[in-house]
């Protein structure tokens, strides 16, 4: 790991910091913003693997077309095929799975999910459904991200300085280990705001015992749902 300035630009951009500390014997599972074909060369040049999510536009000369198993279909593949891309010094394979894809924001407004999603691996003998799995288990990175900047308020940064990040963080974890701790509850969003309040003199106590409760009857409602 390296840490970074804030402005992700020359040898701090994403891609050249991933670059600059590949090692072999290693499997790099990345989206769309670090799909860069010279990237993907010094991957395989450095003795490693990928699972990478290319661009929409993606264009490629079909080697060989294969029929996906039955437990890949069962996961959710819909295609698996050996591609050659321009620029690309090795073939790879092209996995194609169904997906709900989050609608594209773009500056003439939102474009409809596609219902699918496309992944690379230079890797021509690794089971589809895997290439597949592997990716869902990168996606954690999206949640734990969704966690820190709406449930734990991290959404802005209070200081860019190594030292100031790491305590705005670490405040914020602390804070959600003690409420669970002292109250057994998942983290809430609620629960949070409601402490917030509480520290800015807006709520009492008692409005936050309440909205714990709250809460609790909700997460055991839905526990109980899900039991049945």
């Amino acid at each position: 790991m390296r840490v970074t300035g804030g402005s992700p630009r020359g040898q701090n951009n994403e891609r050249r910091v991933l670059e600059s500390l590949l090692e072999p014997g290693r499997l790099y599972v990345a989206d769309r913003g670090y799909f860069e074909k010279p990237l993907m060369n010094r991957i395989v040049q450095a003795h490693s693997l990928y699972v990478f999510r290319p661009i929409d536009t993606l264009k490629y000369e079909v080697i060989e077309e294969r029929t996906p198993s039955d437990q890949a279909s069962e996961e959710g593949v819909i295609r698996d095929a050996v591609v050659r891309l321009e620029g690309l010094d090795h073939p790879t394979r092209l996995v194609v799975v169904k997906a709900q894809v989050h609608a594209k924001r773009t500056r003439k407004g939102y474009v409809p999910s596609s219902g699918q999603m496309m992944f690379l691996c230079p890797d021509l003998t690794l089971a589809a459904e895997l290439i597949s799995i592997l990716y869902r288990y990168r996606w954690t990175i999206e949640t734990f991200f969704k966690f820190m900047k709406q449930l734990l308020g991290c959404r802005h940064l209070l200081s860019q300085r190594k030292t100031g990040v790491e305590i705005q963080i670490y405040c914020a974890v602390i804070v959600c280990m003690l409420l669970n701790l002292s109250t057994g509850l998942k983290p809430a969003r609620a629960v949070m705001e409601r402490i917030m309040w509480y520290l800015l003199g807006f709520a009492d106590v008692q409005d936050v015992q309440r909205q714990i409760d709250r809460t609790r009857r909700e997460q055991e409602a839905r526990a109980k749902k899900r039991g049945h």
